[in-house]
């Protein structure tokens, strides 16, 4: 009787021991997710190369990370190529419209051109924001669709 106990905490302290050894490596994998962020996806978890469960964990969560952080560059490149095109038409309103309220111009003709260009360049603006709500549409719905493919 008086054994059982000793044997119960032994068993106890082994067990703990051994839970431990064995969660180390999921320790350091968290670990080594967070310090993965939107700013340093470049970064891996390195792999431990002992070709078990944990080791097809990190390649799948690498393999992850490599998914994200393309997709970001690809949000980055569209974020700069928006700017540029929105840019352009900006200037070329702002530039004319403020040719004509110096008063700079007293040409009727190159007043009208000078209008005609405005209102091409406001046009253009009005198209590019026109496509972005659009795409902004089908990308909802196609997000919609995969989180609820029953609806």
């Amino acid at each position: 009787v008086g054994l059982v106990p000793l044997v119960m905490l032994t068993g106890w302290i082994t067990g703990w021991i051994f839970a431990g050894r064995a969660l180390t490596p999921v320790l350091e994998i968290a670990r080594a997710a967070q310090r993965i962020s939107g700013s340093n996806l470049s970064m891996r978890i390195p792999s431990r190369k002992a070709g078990d469960e944990l080791d097809y964990l990190v390649e799948t969560f690498n393999q992850m990370i490599e998914r994200l952080e393309h997709n970001f560059n690809q949000v980055r490149q569209f974020s700069t190529d928006v700017s540029h095109e929105l840019r352009t038409p900006l200037a070329s309103i702002q530039g004319y419209a403020e040719t004509l309220m110096d008063g700079a111009l007293n040409d009727p003709e190159y007043n009208m051109r000078f209008l005609g260009i405005i209102r091409h360049n406001a046009e253009r603006l009005a198209r590019i924001t026109q496509d972005l709500l659009t795409l902004s549409r089908v990308e909802q719905k196609r997000q919609n669709s995969i989180s609820n493919p029953s609806a």
